[in-house]
């Protein structure tokens, strides 16, 4: 079968064959049919942190595919059924995935798909257990792909903070693009409250308004404190969901939380924050979203069977694997990079 392979930290993704790998007991193997390009494929390319296990990796952590054969003691799967692959894969053992946050496990580098494991950037993938897998039915695979994070994750933080986002409360979502626009999306379908979304990107924030925001700004420009104070966010945010994590992002959310808000960090921009009694309003949290567990996923494969949400995608070849990251790295994709094998 075809791959895609990382031969080092900070090389270029070459195409090459490797033998098909066989199914052992309790495993699957898929047929891919879309694998999304994320922001983390490329912190996993640079090395930063330097995680892979080993050289050549075969990345790729939101995957859909069908299934093409399975191996002893499978008993909820057949040969041909269309499947997302939930990422977040955890050991399976421990008290956190006994209670159904695999997502949180401790040892979850080891096993995950694209990370500790190959991925989906190729034409085939051996999954470790059926659990990981998810009935999709007759969504598009290519739209699936990227629900496996961009969408899971947004959703995981939006649910997070639905609690104080009351009628008459403000939400804001700073980077607007694959992640963001999932959670200007769930902000719309499930809470009451103002939704303001900020991106550098007119092109983006006009994206924003159509999916349900009823506010964007330019965080970048000269009057966005003037605008920050006409429109009364400075300090009175009930939530901000930080899809960027940059220094730059991250100061600018601490700025608009409110009394008892919460700031969430969810992109791995690698920024930080000064954080202490005095620098954050009374009770206000600051905390991070890691992915989100299977059954958030469930919930979010169901809202994307009904319409409820959409996604915008790129499509590019396995062969134009390397394109697409050069793209992402440049700012040139519009909403998701999906490679179809």
């Amino acid at each position: 079968m075809r791959v895609a392979v990382l031969n080092g930290y900070g090389g270029l993704l070459a195409i090459t064959e490797i033998p098909r790998p066989v199914p052992a007991a309790g495993e699957v193997l898929i047929k891919v049919t879309a694998a999304g390009l994320c922001h983390t494929d490329l912190h996993l390319i640079d090395g930063d942190p330097a995680i892979l296990p080993g050289f050549p990796a075969v990345l790729g952590h939101e995957t859909a595919g069908i299934v093409e054969e399975i191996g002893s003691g499978i008993t909820s799967l057949t040969v041909g059924d269309a499947v997302a692959v939930f990422g977040a894969q955890g050991c399976g053992a421990c008290t956190t995935c006994l209670s159904g946050l695999e997502n949180m496990c401790s040892v979850q580098l080891l096993s995950m798909n694209g990370i500790g494991t190959p991925g989906g950037f190729a034409e085939y993938m051996i999954v470790s257990a059926e659990r990981h897998l998810m009935p999709i039915g007759d969504l598009d695979p290519v739209k699936a792909a990227g629900l496996t994070d961009a969408g899971l994750t947004p959703y995981r933080a939006v649910q997070r903070a639905l609690a104080l986002l009351e009628p008459g409360s403000t939400a804001v979502a700073i980077g607007l693009g694959g992640l963001g626009q999932f959670g200007i999306q769930y902000l719309n379908l499930l809470s009451d409250a103002r939704i303001v979304g900020l991106d550098p990107d007119r092109a983006k924030r006009t994206r924003a308004l159509g999916l349900g925001a009823d506010l964007v700004l330019d965080p970048t420009d000269l009057g966005f404190g003037e605008s920050m104070a006409e429109h009364q966010l400075a300090g009175a945010c009930s939530a901000v969901l930080d899809f960027v994590g940059n220094d730059s992002s991250l100061a600018t959310g601490r700025s608009l939380v409110g009394i008892g808000g919460m700031l969430n960090i969810v992109g791995l921009g690698g920024g930080s924050t000064e954080l202490s009694f005095f620098t954050m309003p009374p009770e206000s949290v600051v905390t991070t979203t890691n992915w989100g567990s299977a059954s958030e996923l469930a919930e979010v494969i169901a809202l994307a069977r009904d319409g409820h949400i959409e996604s915008t995608v790129t499509v590019y070849s396995l062969d134009d694997v390397q394109q697409a990251v050069d793209d992402l790295r440049a700012g040139r994709v519009n909403g998701r990079a999906v490679i179809v094998p």
